[in-house]
């Protein structure tokens, strides 16, 4: 959920491989690959970034290339946060007016759930915008029916139900904003000094995954599905020692990463037990889980921990339910449920709803879409997986890892990233002069 230092700008995939490659490598046979499929009709899978992604001035590339549109989604915003001032968001979103630098109060404000939320959504909902005037012409049909799937990391999903007709852009700001204000004080976020140390929190843990090589030192039982089973069943033992802990994965994003979320001591000690229990059957591992890294947030996303905010959201969501609309042209695929399409109305309720604190299955959702494409027709001139968003560079990383060990058609990776200039950022506003 966190955003990491990892830039992707081009990834093409051959089979099984996938070659990482930027814009300014023009003459290759892999820029010959993606130019194949850019210029067919490939399927196409957009996907969303979630929090994590947010920073201080995150609008001001929109500002700069659509300044009308920023400028009506930032009153919209405004609507939602009626707690800051049009000056407030401003400054947060575009940038102190006297040109000064961003300080550690507008660092802090930024990052606060229940204005992150909102404001990621609002970012990625502006660039997906000028994403279909600008690459809608690849499909010589409607373009609003461009996307065969979409998907969404965490509030990623709520995104991606906007940019799909379910939700209007004000219905997902209202909604982003309520699940990031319950998220707070569910948890009492809202009311705790910064610097206060909650002990709730998330661990984000580079798996200890076999691969297929010969002389790979992980032994072949430690398959993903193998470690995620570990680590549950020693969560399970470690709560019936230690009654109301709270340990649980939150997240599977890619074949050798996974987020765990709950009392930081708590997946501490389930960790610990998780490796004891890998050394009984490979003595010779040592510590596997020691390349983890506590995530900068004081929220316990997706665990059960959160799980009581499920009634008040519900609420809200029935109030503004005979405004959404079902999914038409576009396949979206719920986070907590890879292999569901939302299909009515009270699909997208749920997946919303589940979305609050049921963990993010990102890996098998890819693998999902990969396997449905596989299985039908629509796929012959390539996928285009297109992420989109501020600091959707990172999240297609995550897919790009899937997507290395999953068997699938001639596949391109890009991101439309304004926080990154290698992407196709620069594509899309290079003819928006």
């Amino acid at each position: 959920m966190i955003r990491q230092a990892l830039n992707l700008s081009l990834v093409v995939a051959r089979s099984r491989f996938l070659i990482s490659r930027s814009y300014s490598s023009a003459s290759d046979t892999s820029t010959t690959a993606s130019n194949d499929i850019r210029s067919g009709h490939p399927a196409r899978v957009l996907f969303f970034p979630g929090q994590g992604t947010e920073s201080p001035g995150m609008l001001s590339p929109l500002l700069e290339q659509y300044p009308s549109s920023t400028r009506e989604g930032i009153e919209a915003l405004g609507e939602v946060l009626p707690s800051y001032t049009s000056k407030q968001l401003s400054r947060l979103l575009l940038g102190p007016a006297d040109g000064s630098s961003f300080d550690a109060a507008d660092q802090m404000a930024v990052h606060k759930t229940s204005f992150a939320q909102p404001a990621i959504l609002l970012t990625s909902v502006l660039i997906y915008n000028a994403y279909v005037e600008r690459f809608g012409k690849f499909n010589k049909s409607d373009p609003t029916g461009m996307n065969q799937f979409m998907i969404g990391h965490s509030l990623g999903q709520i995104t991606a139900l906007v940019a799909a007709g379910c939700l209007t852009l004000e219905q997902g700001l209202k909604i982003s904003a309520e699940r990031g204000r319950l998220m707070e004080e569910i948890t009492g976020d809202d009311k705790l000094d910064p610097s206060h140390n909650t002990g709730l929190g998330m661990f984000a843990i580079s798996m200890p995954i076999a691969r297929k090589s010969a002389t790979d030192a992980v032994p072949q039982f430690l398959n993903q599905t193998a470690v995620v089973e570990i680590i549950n069943n020693c969560a399970d033992l470690y709560k019936r020692s230690s009654p109301g802990a709270v340990a649980e994965i939150a997240n599977i994003n890619s074949p050798d990463q996974l987020v765990m979320s709950g009392q930081l001591e708590a997946i501490e000690q389930v960790l610990r037990m998780a490796d004891s229990k890998i050394n009984e059957q490979a003595p010779k591992m040592g510590t596997l889980f020691r390349r983890k890294r506590q995530l900068p947030v004081r929220i316990p996303f997706h665990s059960s921990i959160l799980e009581p905010i499920e009634p008040q959201m519900d609420l809200v969501l029935k109030s503004m339910a005979g405004g959404f609309r079902c999914p038409a042209k576009t396949s979206i695929i719920a986070n907590h449920e890879p292999t569901k399409i939302l299909a009515s109305k009270d699909d997208v309720i749920q997946a919303i709803l589940q979305g609050c604190y049921r963990p993010v299955y990102w890996d098998t959702s890819v693998r999902a879409i990969v396997h449905r494409l596989c299985s039908s027709s629509t796929a012959g001139g390539g996928v285009l997986w297109c992420g989109i968003g501020h600091g959707s560079s990172v999240t297609a990383k995550l897919v790009d890892r899937t997507l290395k060990q999953t068997p699938a058609h001639e596949s391109l990776v890009v991101s439309v990233d304004s926080s990154d200039s290698a992407s196709d950022w620069n594509l899309l506003v290079s003819t928006n002069r």
